[in-house]
C-alpha cells in the first residue's frame, strides 16, 4: 500500500527494506546488484544509486559533524541554563544586595513567578492575537525594565525602596521565563 502512495513499483520497497537489513546485519558493503540475491537484482539501477547515496548522504556528515554539532547545542544550552540557574541559585544573595532584611520570606514568590511566566507562556504562544514574536518582545522589554529598576535600586538606594527592587527582580525573573 505504500509503494503505490511513493508511486513505486509494487516490490520494490521490500526489496530496499530488505537491502537496508542485509548492510545494516551484514556489516559488509553491498556495492553492486550482482552481490544481492537473484530475486532482488531486478531493482533498477536508479534506484541502486539512490540507496547507495542516501545511506551516504545520511552518515557520512553525523559522522564529520556529529561532535561540533553536539558541542554548539551545549554550549547554547548551558550558556542561558547556567546564567538563569545563577541568577536563581543566588537570588538570597540578590536580594540581600538590594537591600530586603528578610529575603527568604520572598523565595516563594520567585518560584511563583517562574511558574507565572512559564505557564504565561504555553497558553499565549499558540493565541492568534499575542503569538511567540510578541511573546518574546514584551519578555524582553520586562527584562530590561526590570534591569534597570534592579541597576537603579543598586546606584541610588535612597530613591528605589528595597520592595521595588524586589518587584524588579521578580519582574525579571517571569520576564526571562515568557
Amino acid at each position: 500500500r505504500s509503494s503505490r502512495l511513493l508511486g513505486l513499483p509494487p516490490g520494490e520497497v521490500d526489496t530496499l527494506l530488505r537491502l537496508s537489513a542485509a548492510k545494516a546485519t551484514a556489516g559488509a558493503k553491498i556495492d553492486s546488484p550482482s552481490s544481492l540475491p537473484s530475486s532482488d537484482r531486478y531493482l533498477p539501477s536508479h534506484c541502486w544509486q539512490t540507496l547507495c547515496l542516501w545511506s551516504e548522504a545520511q552518515v557520512r556528515p553525523w559522522c564529520e559533524h556529529l561532535r561540533p554539532c553536539l558541542l554548539a547545542l551545549a554550549f547554547a544550552a548551558f550558556t542561558s541554563g547556567s546564567g538563569f540557574y545563577a541568577m536563581v541559585a543566588y537570588s538570597e544573595d540578590i536580594l540581600k544586595l538590594i537591600g530586603l532584611k528578610h529575603p527568604l520570606q520572598v523565595l516563594p514568590f520567585l518560584g511563583w513567578c517562574k511558574l507565572a511566566g512559564a505557564v504565561a507562556a504555553m497558553v499565549l504562544s499558540d493565541v492568534p492575537q499575542v503569538g511567540r514574536r510578541h511573546l518574546a518582545t514584551v519578555g524582553s522589554v520586562l527584562c530590561v525594565l526590570g534591569n534597570i529598576g534592579v541597576a537603579a535600586r543598586l546606584v541610588a538606594p535612597r530613591l528605589v525602596p528595597p520592595t521595588a527592587g524586589a518587584v524588579f527582580f521578580l519582574t525579571i525573573i517571569f520576564a526571562w521565563n515568557l
